[in-house]
């Protein structure tokens, strides 16, 4: 376990090996080897716990020796580093905690923050459920700019908070606060001035992450809006497809997958799995597997996921995920899948 923690965040130095949501290709995939091939009669051994970060729905990033994650402490949002004993190295406050509206009765206790910060070049960027963007120093916690994107982009809060883990690449950093003076923006990520805003994609945010893609000899941000899958040009910002896929909530939360040439998109309560094929993007029909947030992975010709809402795990042939039956289910408690090659197996957990 130990040897797992300092192979996720690198020693300092080091380059970042999971420095963002669903690590460095936004996939889902270690690159690590070396780890146990059979887990030992109840699971590997607790090493450490830490309690000092916060209430939230996160996950954590790693690079140069620290853990990055975020959390609500004392009615605020916070951007924790922890070293890779557990022990806190700086918390810094990114604007006021989010509360869910307490209108929504069962949902209470759902309060938190969502994003989980992004580590580039020795600073992290974090974006709050209420819609604050800000840029801290790695080592300190010293914030360095920070942006309100419903002020600067007439954004619109999703019900729920925004969730978006902001992408970097070279000398941006993509955000999507879904707003009429930009849906979806490119900042400089030294300065958090606005390179580009899209002001006509005109989709309301959801909750899920941008990826970043060749396809066509074009580089381009794939994400899920509130109502549909999208690509937009990583360079200036111009909506080049868009394809409806929206659940009765419209609350897409999966990060898309690409693959291929291949997109495919995910949603819950029933909405389905879908592969979307070269230009235009043509679907496939849809494959009932509602993953609500366990977000499918593709190694190799494989998804792993778990379903929503029903204890079960499922492993679909990408060639033929959407028409096809599974090709091996498991019963889990609900919960979501990490694959780490060589494929072998696959492991769930709650």
């Amino acid at each position: 376990m130990a040897g797992a923690l300092v192979s996720f965040a690198g020693q300092p130095g080091e380059e970042a090996r999971w420095p963002t949501w669903r690590g460095a290709g936004r996939d889902g995939k270690s690159r690590e080897t070396g780890l146990l091939k059979a887990w030992p009669e109840g699971g590997p051994k607790l090493l450490w716990r830490a309690a000092e970060c916060g209430q939230g729905f996160r996950s954590v990033a790693g690079a140069g020796g620290l853990i990055y994650t975020a959390g609500d402490l004392d009615g605020r949002s916070c951007v924790v580093a922890l070293d890779l004993d557990g022990k806190l190295k700086w918390r810094a406050p990114n604007g006021p905690a989010w509360r869910v509206p307490r209108s929504t009765g069962w949902a209470g206790s759902f309060d938190g923050t969502r994003a989980t910060p992004t580590f580039d070049d020795g600073r992290v960027y974090h974006l709050s459920a209420l819609g604050r963007l800000g840029c801290f120093d790695a080592k300190t916690g010293r914030e360095l700019w920070a942006v309100d994107v419903t002020k600067r982009f007439g954004g619109r809060r999703p019900i729920w908070g925004y969730a978006e883990s902001v992408l970097i690449d070279g000398e941006k950093l993509y955000v999507y606060p879904g707003g009429s003076e930009g849906y979806m923006a490119a900042l400089d990520r030294k300065t958090g001035k606005v390179v580009w805003a899209n002001k006509t994609i005109g989709q309301r945010a959801a909750y899920g992450s941008a990826v970043l893609v060749a396809d066509g000899g074009v580089r381009q941000l794939i994400t899920l809006t509130a109502t549909a899958a999208i690509g937009v040009d990583a360079e200036t910002g111009k909506l080049l497809w868009t394809h409806r896929h929206v659940n009765r909530h419209k609350d897409n939360v999966n990060t898309p997958i690409y693959h291929k040439g291949s997109v495919v998109i995910c949603s819950g309560y029933e909405r389905g799995l879908r592969r979307l094929c070269s230009e235009p993007r043509h679907p496939t029909r849809p494959r009932r597997v509602g993953h609500y947030i366990s977000i499918p992975m593709v190694p190799m010709w494989l998804f792993f996921g778990v379903r929503s809402r029903q204890s079960v795990a499922r492993m679909l042939d990408y060639r033929e995920c959407i028409a096809g039956d599974p090709v091996r289910s498991a019963p889990p408690r609900p919960g979501y899948a990490a694959y780490v090659r060589p494929v072998t197996r696959c492991r769930c957990w709650p």
